[in-house]
């Protein structure tokens, strides 16, 4: 069973031939160095929250004080850091101000060490902050301070950015930040390559599930204020919950889109609307303090709501001119006169379905069977549509 892992991950046959060359094989930082802590650069990355009780025990668990009064400081894991010749740190700050907008870091404003490469941080940016408040406590001269990094030689941007992404599932991160993060990957790579990638890609590249991803893209969806209300109302409108928002937010447009249709005016916009629609979905739930499983009742009934008065929005029949520039108009009539007869049908026949006839029913087979083929062909082109 094990070896048949290692065989998915590519490990078996170098572990086959270093076990027989009877070499060992090492797991951990393969770069480790001893850097001064005043060569060392940060620039903007992911992360953005750091809870200052954390970075206080993060300190704390650095320090060991003897019984004689000597103190040492430790630090487990080192740091990341990329060392990038002016070449390849020119490459990494432009590569770095198309992801995160505006101009790239001037190089000129960042120390260089004593071989003239450029020592950025890629992770370990609280151990970063736990090291600068003991060296504060213990008024420790930052130029005397050498710091324990894993260093990265001439890597790109990409790889760096997706080292930080790994690292935040372990130095935890709230989801709502983790999902920022993925909707920023997800954009960086469509601009880069004019094609949304796939959440297995996704996965693949974060090490985070298609599940976890998948439902970051949904959450960033949502308008900001909506998605701020995970952190405001932490426990009575947790991620989870609010994540439940967006496919309400969908069908509350397709509504005021149908009663666009049939002249109703929206004069500040449908999305303003929407969002006031949300707002009001997103508080009713705070203040009722409904658990997560009450809330999201509450929110697959509101759709189911919609929906039905979304067809029912429809006007009862719209007879189409049968020219070939009515094509649209008269698929959309067609599409309406078939969702009304259907909803007739469950109407006469959900108390007495015997009174069907069998050719009714052979029909019925059929048609049912064409719909899932057809719904089958357009699973992708759906996604595409949702990741949009």
């Amino acid at each position: 069973m094990a070896m048949e892992t290692l065989e998915r991950v590519g490990l078996s046959t170098d572990i086959n031939q270093s076990m027989e060359q009877e070499q060992t094989v090492e797991f951990g930082p393969k770069f480790v160095a001893l850097v001064n802590y005043d060569d060392l650069n940060e620039i903007e990355q992911i992360r953005k929250t750091y809870e200052a009780d954390k970075i206080v025990d993060l300190a704390d668990s650095m320090l060991i004080e003897h019984e004689d009064g000597h103190t040492q400081f430790d630090m487990y894991n080192p740091l990341l850091v990329a060392k990038l010749s002016p070449e390849m740190a020119a490459a990494y700050v432009h590569e770095h101000a198309k992801f995160y907008g505006g101009n790239p870091v001037e190089l000129a404003s960042l120390r260089v060490d004593e071989d003239g490469d450029y020592l950025i941080l890629i992770s370990g940016h609280r151990r970063k902050r736990a090291i600068e408040l003991l060296m504060h406590e213990h008024e420790i001269d930052p130029q005397n301070v050498e710091v324990s990094v894993n260093l990265r030689t001439d890597i790109t941007f990409e790889d760096a950015l997706i080292a930080q992404i790994r690292e935040n599932t372990y130095e935890k991160v709230s989801p709502e930040e983790t999902a920022r993060n993925i909707r920023q990957l997800f954009d960086y790579k469509f601009r880069e390559t004019g094609r949304r990638p796939t959440h297995h890609e996704i996965s693949a590249r974060t090490g985070l599930s298609e599940n976890i991803v998948g439902t970051a893209l949904q959450f960033t969806r949502l308008p900001e204020n909506i998605r701020n209300y995970a952190a405001e109302y932490d426990r009575l409108l947790p991620y989870s919950t609010v994540v439940k928002l967006e496919p309400l937010m969908r069908t509350y447009t397709e509504y005021y889109q149908a009663m666009s249709r049939m002249g109703r005016n929206y004069p500040e916009g449908i999305d303003e609307y929407v969002n006031n629609k949300l707002e009001i979905a997103a508080m009713l739930i705070v203040d009722k303090k409904l658990k997560s499983e009450r809330a999201n009742d509450y929110i697959a009934n509101e759709i189911k709501s919609l929906q039905e008065r979304i067809i029912l929005a429809q006007p009862e029949f719209e007879f189409a001119d049968y020219a070939p520039s009515s094509r649209d108009q008269l698929k959309l009539t067609r599409t309406r006169m078939g969702r009304q007869a259907y909803e007739a049908m469950l109407l006469a026949y959900s108390d007495n379905p015997e009174s069907l006839l069998p050719h009714q029913l052979d029909n019925l087979e059929k048609m049912i069977q064409r719909a899932r083929n057809l719904a089958s062909q357009s699973v992708s082109e759906y996604q595409d549509a949702l990741v949009a």
